[in-house]
């Protein structure tokens, strides 16, 4: 599930979680096809608008992208809930998820560079963003043998973020807690010439000042820091859903190196790229976007 916030769950949150924690419950039986059905009209028509996702999205996407259609915004509004509800059906089905995944095509121009670092002994931190179903991600490279760490959340609140943590440490790959320790452990890992998948998005009041789509969010910098001390190769990765309702694995260029702002910078340029291409499988409900920080993109009293 997206972050949202970093304030306490309001009582329509929690809620929103109840609802989810029972769909899971009731689908526990059905197969793969029948859960993504189910949890993604779940998500869809009850969850989501609990949670505040449709009206964030259309505000959201007024802001950075006015250019688009009111049909287009609102249609883009519903799908937040649709997608994330696929991606709980698929990460609390991980033997009909990883059998799912084999064979996912793994593309872009980033494919070289990870063979090249693997090849001389070094790392690699491949980044990703709340697109497609990042757990996907994990998943498609263990099918390859390749498995990668990532950063959990050390404490997660409540009680749907305590069984999504648990379902994700079933997906192969250490997992260091996102703590001063744990980070120290998974750079130790990448200058190890290990392997990462790391959340380039999430929600933070530190970090560097960057822009998505015009807005200015803070993003964290310690992929970017960890892969220059580490010489490790940082290169933007997805994993998205295709019209046939497979995966792909997009590997874009690496990041050059440089200092950590300007990597993060283009980073979120990949991410754009990628929004853009696949927009309904991209999280508009963005938390990181506040509208002081915008620029001014949209008219005054724009509709939503």
């Amino acid at each position: 599930m997206p972050e949202l916030d970093d304030v306490d769950a309001s009582l329509t949150d929690r809620l929103a979680e109840r609802v989810v924690l029972k769909a899971l419950a009731a689908t526990d039986d059905k197969d793969l096809a029948q859960r993504r059905r189910i949890l993604g009209a779940v998500m869809r028509w009850l969850a989501a608008p609990l949670f505040g996702w449709p009206g964030m999205v259309r505000r959201n996407l007024a802001l950075v992208r006015p250019d688009l259609p009111r049909r287009v915004r609102w249609r883009l509004a519903r799908a937040a809930g649709t997608n994330a509800g696929l991606s709980l059906a698929e990460l609390f089905s991980p033997d009909a998820f990883r059998k799912a995944l084999l064979h996912t095509p793994v593309a872009g121009p980033g494919v070289e560079a990870l063979k090249d670092a693997r090849l001389d002994g070094r790392g690699v931190a491949l980044i990703t963003a709340e697109i497609g179903n990042p757990d996907a991600l994990v998943l498609a490279l263990a099918g390859r043998g390749l498995a990668a760490a990532a950063l959990a959340a050390d404490a997660p609140r409540g009680a749907l973020a305590c069984r999504i943590e648990t379902a994700r440490r079933t997906l192969g790959g250490l997992r260091f807690p996102d703590t001063e320790a744990g980070r120290a452990a998974l750079e130790a890992h990448l200058g190890a010439g290990g392997l990462a998948v790391l959340q380039g998005d999430r929600l933070t009041d530190t970090g560097a000042p960057v822009l998505l789509f015009g807005a200015r969010v803070r993003t964290p910098v310690f992929a970017a820091s960890a892969a220059l001390r580490q010489h490790a190769e940082l290169i933007p990765a997805f994993a998205l859903r295709r019209r046939d309702g497979r995966f792909g694995v997009w590997l874009a260029a690496p990041v050059v190196h440089g200092r950590p702002g300007e990597m993060m910078q283009a980073y979120q340029g990949a991410v754009e790229e990628a929004a853009s291409e696949f927009m309904e499988q991209f999280f508009w409900a963005e938390a990181r976007w506040r509208p002081e920080r915008y620029r001014p993109l949209a008219a005054p009293g724009a509709r939503v």
